[in-house]
This record gives C-alpha cells, structure tokens and sequence, in this order.
C-alpha cells in the first residue's frame, strides 16, 4: 500500500515482528545509483514538490496501518507499538479536524455532512477505502461498538489532545485497562485490549480486517 516512501519502515516493522535479529555494521556503504528522495532534486521545483506530496500521502497510509508514526531507537531500530481498533467519535468537527484526525483510527465518526467531500477528496491519495473509515452520526443516538473509542469535542480539542492521540498505542500498552477515562479533553471508553498488530505482517492482499 506504500507506493514510493514509508516502504522500508513498513518492511522495517513486519520483519521486526516476524523475529528477525537486526544487526548495524558502522563500516558498510550504500550507495545510491538513482534516488527519488528529496535530495535529489535540487534545483527540481516540480519534482520536489511531487516528493513532498507522495511522503505526505504515505506517511499517513503508514499510521492508517500501524496506528503510530515511524518510531526507532536511536541506533534506528524500529519500535512498534501495539495497534488497537480505535473509534474516534468528534462533535462540532471541521474539515480541518477530520483530515489530522482520520489517519490516527480504524474509523472515526463526524457530525458534519462535508465527510463525504473528504472521502472522496482523500480516496484519490490513499490505498486505505476511505469511505469504509469516515462516517456520520448523531451524538443523540451513537452507540459504542469499537473496541476503543475516543469522544472528541471540536470546540475544546488543542494540541494537547492531538499528541495524546498521536501516542495513544504506547499510552495504552504502558498503563490501559477495561474502563473508562480521559486525558486533556478528550474521553476514552475501552471496551477490548485485543491488539492486531501481528496481523500487519502478512502481505496487505492476505488480510481481511478493513483497518489494514
């Protein structure tokens, strides 16, 4: 699902997870005969800003699928965190809203009915069915049905909030349990601690979850 970046992390991460011993030799060279990466196009406006635009996209492909950033140690081997079906509920969204926050779910549920302008829009940028992840509803009638679900208001959601969602898989391995809480101004339910992030390994066209 990774066309031209995130790729190697995302091997990074299977290969991690199937057990492989990672090993760093400080004598070895790689030598780039062609690249695409944003180095090689200086002076390249137009090429350059095709890159950006194809890291952009992946980078958020790579947190649909993993439910976190790309994480490593400092000696760059990489962390996986546990990856959790999550349900973001949002009152008062905006446009703005829906685009940082539909990328960090499984699926993430907008009380606005420009969600549609933006599966459509975001489809063409993406391997994930965004129609299948964004969806309405009514905070009168919503029923919990995630595994976990974090309820989010628009009016009151800052940075704050954002970074807890942004490392919410390692908040809730090192401390997550049945019940529920909040952190900031956002509300968490969790119902299920059931993590699919071996899942990940296959190949994309062997899964069958629709997060993956």
């Amino acid at each position: 699902i990774l066309h031209s970046c995130r790729e190697d992390s995302d091997i990074f991460n299977r290969m991690l997870l199937s057990g492989f011993e990672f090993i760093q030799t400080w004598e070895g060279f790689v030598y780039h005969f062609t690249g695409r990466g944003a180095g090689s196009f200086d002076g390249d406006e137009e090429r350059h800003k095709f890159w950006q635009q194809q890291m952009n996209n992946s980078t958020k492909d790579f947190i649909r699928k993993w439910g976190q950033n790309v994480n490593h140690t400092p000696m760059m081997k990489p962390i996986v965190f546990p990856k959790y079906e999550i349900g973001i509920v949002v009152e008062n969204c905006t446009s703005q809203l829906l685009e940082a926050l539909e990328p960090w779910c499984s699926y993430i549920y907008v009380d606005m009915e420009e969600f549609v302008v933006y599966s459509i829009k975001e489809q063409e940028n993406s391997s994930f069915d965004i129609d299948k992840r964004v969806r309405g509803f009514d905070p009168n009638k919503h029923v919990v049905k995630d595994n976990i679900t974090i309820k989010v208001d628009g009016n009151t959601f800052g940075n704050e909030e954002y970074r807890h969602i942004q490392n919410f898989s390692a908040i809730i391995q090192d401390s997550g349990e049945i019940g529920e809480f909040e952190l900031g101004n956002i509300k968490i339910q969790i119902n299920d601690l059931t993590t699919y992030e071996n899942e990940l390994i296959k190949y994309e066209k062997e899964t069958k979850r629709v997060f993956i």
